[in-house]
């Protein structure tokens, strides 16, 4: 989204709309991604001999 805004802001045609979804994004709190540790999957298969 904000691409969008930097790219429509300076346009005539679509700066209200990119001022409208700067407001949008200006309201939301703004969380990080959790981490996830890296593991790797590991199957392992029992034979019965």
């Amino acid at each position: 989204m904000e691409n969008y805004i930097a790219k429509n802001k300076v346009r005539a045609a679509t700066a209200k709309m990119a001022k409208g979804r700067q407001k949008q994004l200006d309201k939301i709190d703004r969380i990080e991604a959790p981490t996830i540790a890296s593991v790797k999957p590991s199957i392992t298969f029992k034979y019965l001999e």
